[in-house]
């Protein structure tokens, strides 16, 4: 995929692709994304401008959207652990009685 060349259309996309990655549950996918954000926010800020305010508000419902599925993410992860703790735990308890 070509990526824009303005940095705040790339900020955008980058911003959309990693709402996307995180609400499909691909991390690996959304930091390849967050990648790209971060470097279109350095090229925003190394070649100044300012940006419109449309796109400002777009970019933070775009944030909000990445926190929001990163947090399910985390919790999914959580309980993943604690799924496999609580298995390991009784196969440890299981393993001592034999």
């Amino acid at each position: 995929m070509s990526s824009p060349t303005d940095p705040f259309a790339r900020l955008e996309a980058s911003l959309a692709d990693t709402a996307a990655a995180l609400e499909a549950g691909d991390p690996l996918r959304a930091a390849e994304a967050s990648s790209r954000a971060a470097e279109a926010c350095r090229a925003i800020e190394t070649g100044g401008g300012k940006p419109p305010r449309a796109l400002l508000l777009r970019a933070r419902d775009l944030q909000a959207r990445c926190e929001a599925a990163s947090q399910v993410l985390q919790q999914k992860l959580v309980a993943e652990v604690e799924r496999s703790a609580r298995s390991r735990r009784a196969a440890a308890a299981y393993g001592d009685r034999g």
